[in-house]
């Protein structure tokens, strides 16, 4: 598969920024919650983070449970009747904000009918000026407004279900790419695995096919068990890291690890070190 990358969005002299569209050909396979998850690690590590919200079906909002706090989202900005900074929320996390996916109301289903492409190149280009990254959980599947989405972002990162059915359909996330022009191809950041049962051999079985089928370089090191953490914390209406703030849940801190290696794949500037002393 071509690697071309369609141009960079640059907001300083020598830096350019990356708009990252997280996307899977199947639905349920936890898109959403690795989003506001993996948004909220790569915060903490002292970046500005944009999280938009392109899914009006699992929206991000509701797995935090303010869906009533969103006036407007990225759909009202896509039909023209709202700009980015009347709908941004920002988050207790500094430099960490969420672009709801819609507001009081659904758009009218017409709007998914058109090909909004150059549209959407508008808005993450406007919207990679005001963060170090932009994150869009994209719908499930790999047309339609994901396709669009795609066209105008820079990377792709694919979320894999360690679960058969999402592995025998995981080819369409090379398929939907490949159906881009090639001048509109995002490059492919990685993918990984969610939702792993390391005492379910038929979840194990998913690694060892990834291992074996995905292309050289394209599986993260990191993955995301299945854990019970993650009921929880939709319960509580809070990312995984909130849940305690002296002792959150051990699958937490996983999220950092992804952060980490998915900043080293999109060569994001690193991190400054705070290093503390250790003895008195």
């Amino acid at each position: 598969m071509s690697q071309m990358r369609p141009p960079a969005f640059v907001t300083g002299a020598t830096e350019a920024r990356r708009v990252v569209a997280i996307a899977s050909p199947k639905g349920g396979c936890g898109k959403t919650t690795v989003s506001l998850n993996l948004a909220l690690a790569l915060a903490r590590q002292g970046r500005s983070i944009l999280l938009i919200d392109a899914d009006i079906n699992g929206d991000i909002l509701s797995s935090v449970n303010a869906r009533q706090r969103a006036e407007a989202g990225v759909f009202d900005i896509l039909r023209g009747t709202h700009g980015i900074q009347q709908t941004l929320l920002k988050t207790m996390v500094p430099g960490f904000s969420i672009l709801p996916a819609v507001g009081k109301r659904l758009p009218p289903p017409d709007l998914f009918l058109q090909d909004h492409t150059e549209r959407w190149r508008q808005i993450l280009g406007e919207a990679s000026t005001l963060a170090d990254l932009v994150l869009i959980d994209t719908p499930a599947g790999m047309f339609g407004t994901t396709h669009q989405i795609l066209a105008a972002s820079t990377h792709v990162l694919g979320v894999l279900q360690a679960e058969v059915l999402a592995s025998r359909s995981f080819s369409r996330f090379a398929e939907g790419l490949d159906a881009l022009p090639p001048e509109a191809r995002p490059t492919i950041a990685g993918v990984f695995l969610n939702m792993v049962q390391m005492r379910q051999s038929p979840s194990l079985s998913v690694l060892q096919d990834a291992c074996a089928s995905l292309p050289a370089g394209w599986l993260f090191d990191t993955s995301i068990p299945h854990s019970p953490a993650f009921l929880q914390a939709a319960d509580q209406g809070l990312p995984l890291r909130h849940l305690d703030e002296l002792a959150p849940p051990a699958v937490a801190f996983l999220f950092d690890n992804l952060a980490a290696e998915a900043a080293q794949r999109l060569e994001l500037q690193a991190a400054e070190r705070k290093p503390r002393q250790f003895l008195l």
